[in-house]
């Protein structure tokens, strides 16, 4: 889930208006964070820091937060930024990392950090593993350089490294430059992936039966710089990164076609990323990667809460 070019930040759309609203402030140690994760069970979100993969644990009720840290992840991750997007949790409780540009994958403990293993996909050239889904015992990865959808294992045994899923030449998705597929979503009934593409704003499903890729068509309108995508019922919420935008839409029941409800902006979103749905909420989070440089990032890191009856019906 890495920003598009900040050119994308010109394209604005009208949008309707949000409070600032309630926020969850993360520990000090976890910067520029990208990904979430939510355990309705335990009433627990969880975020990485895409600098170094440490980790933030939340408590959704309290707000209280700590952060804890993942040696492993950092070793591998280094230099390279962003080294830590999204996240999922699997079946099992573990916490899956896209590792962004380390074109890797990390399997964590969301308890202590330990990294249980690590899944490359570097042996085809540089990528940027960006973010996931599960779907019964499988998990999907988006790559945003590299026209690929990628898919391993991850029951009882994960397997060794991701395996290609689609190859999109030749498909309606078409990669061109800059960042390509991005949020991933998968529907309840594990039939179908929806998937964005970040440069051209554009949302397609995929069929996991016959891995057929179609074009959903919202009627002429777009999302360019989409990021996380979150599913809930029929309506869908694309979280556009430089428009600091969450936009609803209302999917038609064959996923082909969808109509956009609402454009909604917050002072409160600061490159925003990915989100969760927590309760009556939508969680996103604060990336702020577009000031890494600038020193002027707003602290502590944030997560931004957004009620769901803001984001339009």
């Amino acid at each position: 889930m890495i920003r598009a070019s900040l050119l994308l930040a010109c394209l604005l759309a009208t949008s309707a208006g949000a409070q600032t609203g309630a926020r969850y402030a993360l520990p000090a140690e976890v910067r520029h964070p990208e990904g979430i994760a939510y355990d309705p069970a335990r009433g627990m979100i969880f975020t990485a820091s895409a600098v170094d993969g440490t980790l933030a644990v939340v408590d959704a009720r309290t707000g209280a937060a700590r952060a804890i840290a993942a040696p492993e992840i950092a070793r591998q991750i280094g230099e390279t930024f962003p080294g830590a997007l999204g996240m999922k949790l699997d079946p099992r409780g573990r916490l899956w990392i896209a590792g962004g540009r380390t074109g890797k994958v990390f399997v964590v403990d969301p308890t202590s950090g330990r990294l249980i293993q690590t899944l490359d996909t570097t042996g085809s050239g540089a990528g940027l593993i960006n973010d996931l889904v599960f779907v019964g015992d499988r998990a999907y990865l988006t790559d945003t350089f590299r026209p690929i959808l990628w898919t391993v294992a991850a029951g009882e045994r994960i397997g060794a490294a991701p395996e290609r899923f689609v190859e999109f030449a030749g498909t309606p998705l078409q990669y061109g430059e800059g960042a390509n597929l991005n949020g991933i979503t998968a529907t309840p009934d594990g039939r179908t992936l929806l998937v964005g593409q970040m440069n051209k704003g554009l949302l397609f499903r995929i069929d996991i039966a016959d891995r057929k890729v179609s074009p959903i068509d919202l009627g002429g309108e777009t999302a360019p710089g989409a990021d996380g995508l979150i599913l809930k019922g029929d309506l869908l919420y694309v979280i556009r990164q430089p428009a600091a935008e969450i936009v609803t839409v209302r999917l038609a029941p064959n996923l082909l076609s969808g109509k956009v409800l609402a454009r909604t902006q917050s002072a409160g979103l600061l490159w925003p990323a990915t989100g969760v749905i927590v309760g009556d909420e939508l969680v996103a989070v604060n990336s702020q990667f577009n000031r890494r440089n600038s020193g002027e990032l707003e602290q502590p890191f944030t997560l931004q809460r957004v009620p769901l009856a803001d984001l339009g019906r």
